[in-house]
């Protein structure tokens, strides 16, 4: 995907013995150029890996092999991989910022959640990170304090889940079904029957028969009596008799 660079000064190089683990999802509570402004802002002291806007650009901020300053203020976290007060979550989170005010507008755009999801199964991919809500979180998840971050309506995350699954473990292409074999049958006279139909039902067709059907197992045998029609045997596979 597209991203452009916007490196910023707020982050810390390396991650100690860390690496990712989970991906932290955010609101701006603004526009990107701003984010982009404040991010770069001295006396702002806080970054993200990335920014997304509504329109689905993606904006890089700091390495994902560096620590960015976006989850670092802990409180009541409920998040399963929480490791504890002894370990900065930064050292093992990506952020992820998004373009919006949730108090003014809880609608995501379908061009950002596309990114966003695009966004989240690479990195998910490069990291060996599962693709489900115990790894890709809400940043209230890990600050309390901040409730509707990234949104009021937390489904959005969902969203985000599973249409970066989708990326990540797509769905098997269907296949076209398999056409059953036509098989020969025989009779104790010599007598050739075509069978063909699907791989449930097969029809034998002898011309100068009566309109009539007996069922020999799975074989529908059409235009022949019963009393008149010995049991025919298998004797083939692959072939179309005229």
């Amino acid at each position: 995907m597209n991203i452009t660079q916007k490196p910023c000064p707020h982050l810390r190089t390396g991650r100690g013995t860390y690496k990712p683990e989970l991906v932290v999802i955010h609101i701006m509570d603004g526009s990107l150029a701003g984010t982009d402004a404040w991010f770069n802002n001295p006396t702002s002291q806080v970054s993200a890996h990335y920014g997304i806007g509504k329109n689905g650009e993606v904006h890089q901020y700091v390495k994902e092999t560096d620590q960015a300053w976006h989850a670092g203020v802990v409180s009541n976290p409920t998040f399963k991989l929480y490791k504890g007060a002894n370990v900065n979550p930064n050292l093992y989170t990506i952020g992820i910022e998004h373009e919006g005010e949730p108090l003014k507008n809880d609608v995501w755009p379908d061009a950002m959640k596309k990114a966003s999801a695009e966004l989240v199964a690479e990195i998910c991919k490069r990291w060996n990170i599962p693709v489900d809500r115990d790894h890709i979180i809400g940043h209230y998840q890990v600050r309390s304090t901040k409730p509707n971050c990234p949104a009021i309506n937390k489904g959005v995350i969902d969203e985000i889940v599973a249409m970066a699954n989708a990326i990540v473990n797509p769905a098997p292409a269907a296949t076209a079904a398999t056409p059953a074999a036509s098989v020969r049958l025989v009779d104790d006279n010599g007598t050739v029957y075509m069978v063909a139909g699907t791989k449930d039902v097969r029809v034998v067709r002898i011309a100068d028969w009566d309109t009539k059907v007996a069922l020999f197992g799975d074989a529908a045998i059409e235009k022949g009596s019963v009393k008149d029609l010995p049991k025919p045997k298998v004797v083939g596979q692959g072939l179309t008799i005229n």
